[in-house]
């Protein structure tokens, strides 16, 4: 069945798993492993070995060593583990520097300290590491951190750090690198002019130290039962190796100039006794330092000779038997890197292909031939390879005396295919290799196969060149298949061939927070910080059926399926063509064709289809001939949850059904965190996925695939529901259920409710002693930001087991907004409750309004009654006694002179009696009215 490998490839590699480091702990009395301190803190120096013995009561130590030269640095580090349990430890040295991380939840960057690498002891006895790390200006941060669950265990430590190249010394090359200087390590300079996908081939002349590798050998050797009283004496090549008796099976020591690894060993066995023995056989192994890239160095052991015995002995026996070779590895670290992502923008350890150890003593060279390296640059960037071959040492042993580097690197010449259509390729016995690019359309199926045109006795490959997620041991490891091919072989008369290729090829686009990654093709990452973790960029997954033809007929599909993944959309295929020699079921001779032309095709068979909320569709699929899967692509929107059905129709025996969501937004961030909640796998049952996005309309991928089962028809449908109204203060009273299983709790699961800024809230949480499983609450504003102000956490978790089983989380809101809560997770009984305190400045500001309106009231009503009652009495006395008087003597004057002038001219006509009483008169009225009105104002 690959449907779990399927899925472990969606789950493990393009999904990390459910991290709440990030998440705020609901609980009041949390589990105390050890008493928490501030731990010690020492400056460190270059060069200098600083040594520490760690138990229960000293358990943590932080070393700050402070970079004034950017470059590569190697920690060399060291742990010796005594514990009379045989366990109960754990340990790890954290590398950290400062540097600013992106948290999509806050849509910022945040200056805090990161982990560029750990180191972790988990086995009893002595342990070597050795990292390199990238290092700017700035500190960087050894943390020794260890808990131990007796107090008899102990801990001997030490570490070292040193430089091992600037960034200032590095040797600039263009097209050509060639080395000739013996050295362990190098560091390149490359500085690009155009943006291109660049091919770095290089070959390397080794010296290595045999003595190094070889650790020890012994002899085991199976006989009958041996008693006390007679034994067997062991010669190894004339050397007395010991006498064994009393046992029947024997591991016998052997000192390692005692053995022979090339030619032949001669195995000597002298009976002392009454009778015989029978002796079965006899193995001479050698212990010996091997390495690859997730282990390091090891300690590994193989068998040099063996005899085959089943003899009584009775007196002396010899035998010669063949020295076979022990092949083990040179551990060649290939890092591509520039000043500003660090080691971790393009980061690679490449296992050599393996050496050959002939003698037990000695210098010996041998050449190694590199993988080639593609790597798209970009212009105006300064990029560094560093190569190191010899730093890497087991125990205190140097492996590799030294190494020389030839080469080239230029600008990938390779044919491309664009979109769609397909290319014609040469090969004989001087072209061996090609490259050609896929430029295909994410929105799109395609066919993708390899053919031979012209030509027999070939076999010809087209590998996509492994990038992250995976690799080539990632490769082989899990059988996923990332190829295709076509091999035609035989006689004239009777040809045979096999041909794999790819059909319903589609490309998923997703996003992902990057920790560590190898590969073969590279590519700067956007949005990279110096040390590279938890930065996010988006990738393109392609994932297709593998076909299986033999000659001209189908055979089926493979189980697994095909995969690649990049950060570019396009897929890099190097071409290989090998003769063939030899009929691989007859062993015949066989003459292959002087060259062989090859057709490669990229041909689309189909659109990635649309579905929307509230329409269900009827699928057809095929477990023998495809399709086994089916991509769609949805857009949803924030502040809703979505649930997805997918239910088998049609099935004979196994109706398997597995749906995966992917977003395609790097702000979307929670299915960073609920990796699995994105994916359900149901049999002979309806699949239900929830689905609740944080920002506006974003666009998922969904995959419904029917891989490892017979169902042939699924109905497939996305039902919407929005957000509830929540009122603040009310008790919310959940019963919740998994989704899988009660999809009708869906609509339950996401509630919405304003918040302002600076205000406080309380989030309490009462658990039902049902509630049996964790559960996170999520309360985002409309872009998908979290809201709590002076923290960088991102959910809320809610463990079962905590108690008390009432508990309370406090927040204060960074914005004013309405904001979304959605509850993932969870089984039981569970009463949110979320209580709303107003902030101080808007208690001030509230307070200050109510007062001054009631004071200003109550002030007006009270003043104006007093003021009016005071002011009538006293201004109405003053301003009669002003304005009589002013009143009268303004009258008098104007009344006066405008009678007299008046009273002039009408007494000439009237006479001076009837005028001079008629001014009198007017002056009086006159002044009258005028003071009376002027008093009343000044009153």
């Amino acid at each position: 069945n690959c449907l779990p490998l399927l899925m472990a490839f969606f789950l493990v590699l393009l999904c990390m798993p459910v991290d709440t480091a990030h998440g705020f702990q609901v609980k009041h009395t949390p589990t105390i492993v050890k008493e928490s301190s501030t731990p010690t803190k020492q400056t460190a120096q270059l060069g200098t070995t600083y040594k520490d013995k760690f138990n229960a009561t000293f358990y943590e130590k932080v070393y700050i060593l402070k970079v004034t030269d950017p470059g590569i640095y190697l920690i060399n580090v060291s742990a010796t583990i005594y514990s009379p349990h045989g366990y109960g430890w754990d340990g790890e040295l954290l590398l950290e520097t400062w540097g600013e991380v992106y948290y999509p939840w806050l849509d910022k960057y945040i200056t805090e300290k990161e982990k560029l690498d750990s180191i972790s002891y988990n086995y009893n006895g002595t342990w070597i590491a050795r990292k390199y790390v990238f290092v700017s200006p700035g500190e960087l941060i050894l943390h020794w951190n260890w808990s131990f669950s007796w107090p008899d265990i102990e801990v001997e430590a030490e570490l070292i750090v040193i430089k091992q190249a600037s960034l200032s010394n590095a040797i600039p090359i263009v097209e050509e690198i060639n080395i000739t200087e013996g050295s362990t390590s190098k560091l390149l300079k490359i500085d690009v002019a155009k943006e291109a996908i660049y091919n770095i081939t290089l070959s390397s002349v080794v010296s290595y130290n045999a003595d190094a590798y070889l650790r020890s050998a012994y002899l085991e050797i199976s006989t009958d039962w041996i008693e006390d009283y007679e034994n067997l004496t062991v010669y190894l090549n004339n050397y007395k190796v010991g006498v064994i008796s009393g046992n029947n099976w024997f591991y016998l020591p052997v000192p390692l100039e005692y053995v022979n690894l090339t030619g032949e060993n001669n195995l000597t066995l002298v009976y002392k006794g009454p009778d015989n023995v029978t002796v079965y056989y006899a193995e001479l192994d050698v212990c010996y330092w091997d390495w690859n890239p997730y282990d390091g160095w090891y300690l590994d052991q193989d068998w040099v000779s063996y005899w085959w015995i089943y003899e009584d002995v009775s007196n002396v026996w010899s035998g010669k038997a063949y020295a076979w070779s022990i092949y083990t590895h040179v551990p060649l670290q290939l890092y591509l890197l520039d000043e500003i992502h660090g080691q971790e923008m393009l980061n690679t350890i490449i296992s050599v292909s393996g050496i050959t150890i002939n003698t037990t003593t000695g210098i010996h060279e041998t050449k190694l031939s590199i993988y080639p390296v593609l790597a798209h640059l970009e212009p105006n960037v300064t990029y560094y390879l560093w190569i190191d071959i010899g730093s890497f040492k087991p125990e205190d042993c140097n492996a590799v005396v030294y190494i020389t580097l030839e080469g080239n690197m230029t600008e990938l010449k390779a044919k491309v295919i664009d979109t769609a259509g397909s290319i014609e390729l040469s090969f004989n016995a001087n072209v061996r290799s090609d490259f050609v690019v896929l430029q295909l359309s994410p929105d799109k199926y395609y066919n993708l196969s390899l053919r031979i045109t012209e030509g027999g006795n070939w076999s010809v490959q087209a590998i996509a060149v492994p990038f992250f997620p995976m690799d080539w041991w990632w490769y082989y490891y899990y059988g996923y298949p990332n190829y295709i091919s076509h091999k035609i072989w035989g006689k004239p008369h009777q040809l045979h061939e096999n041909r794999i290729s790819v059909q319903n090829l589609a490309t998923i686009r997703d996003w992902y927070l990057l920790y560590w990654y190898y590969g073969m093709y590279y590519r700067t990452l956007p949005l990279r910080n110096i040390m590279g973790s938890y930065e996010n960029f988006l990738i393109y997954v392609d994932i297709g059926e593998v076909v299986n033809y033999t000659d001209g007929s189908f055979v089926g599909l493979l189980e697994n399926p095909f995969m690649y993944g990049s950060t570019d959309p396009v897929m890099i295929l190097w071409v290989m063509a090998d003769p063939i020699y030899y009929d691989p079921e007859t062993y015949e001779t066989l003459t292959p064709s002087e060259s062989v032309k090859v057709n490669i095709s990229a041909i689309i068979t189909g659109d990635i289809e649309t579905i929307s909320p509230g329409v269900t569709l009827t699928l057809k699929f095929n477990a023998t001939t495809g399709p086994r899967f089916k991509v769609f692509k949805a857009e949803l929107d924030n502040g809703k949850m979505y649930l997805l059905e997918a239910s088998p129709l049609a099935y004979e025996n196994s109706g398997y059904i597995y749906l995966t969501g992917f977003t395609t937004s790097i702000e979307d961030w929670w299915s960073y965190f609920s990796r699995n909640e994105m994916y359900i796998g149901t049999i002979n049952s309806s699949a239900y996925l929830a689905i609740a996005p944080l920002v506006p309309n974003t666009e998922y991928y969904i995959v419904l695939s029917v891989w490892g089962g017979d169902t042939s028809e699924v109905s497939l449908k996305i039902s919407e529901y929005s957000s509830k109204n929540y009122a603040l203060g009310t008790k919310l009273t959940l019963n919740l259920k998994p989704v899988e299983t009660a999809p009708e709790t869906v609509q339950s699961r996401i509630y919405k409710f304003d918040v302002h800024e600076n205000y406080t809230y309380v989030i309490t949480v009462e658990k039902g002693d049902d509630f049996v499983a964790s559960a996170n609450i999520l309360i985002v504003d409309m872009e998908g930001n979290t809201l709590f102000k002076y923290q960088h956490g991102t959910h809320i978790v809610i463990e079962p087991y905590d108690y008390p089983r009432e508990s309370s989380l406090i927040f204060t809101a960074n914005e004013t907004t309405t904001v979304t809560m959605i509850i993932w997770g969870g089984s039981g009984s569970l009463n949110i409750t979320i209580t709303e305190i107003k902030s101080y400045e808007a208690g001030y500001e509230e307070g200050y309004e109510a007062g001054f309106e009631e004071g200003n009231a109550t002030g007006f009503e009270l003043g104006n009654e007093t003021g009016y009652e005071q002011g009538f009495a006293e201004g109405n006395a003053t301003g009669f006694e002003l304005g009589n008087e002013t009143g009268y003597e303004l009258g008098f004057e104007e009344g006066n002179e405008t009678g007299y002038e008046a009273g002039f001219e009408a007494g000439n006509e009237s006479g001076y009696s009837a005028g001079f009483e008629s001014g009198a008169f007017t002056g009086r009225i006159t002044g009258f009215a005028l003071g009376a009105s002027v008093g009343a104002v000044i009153g």
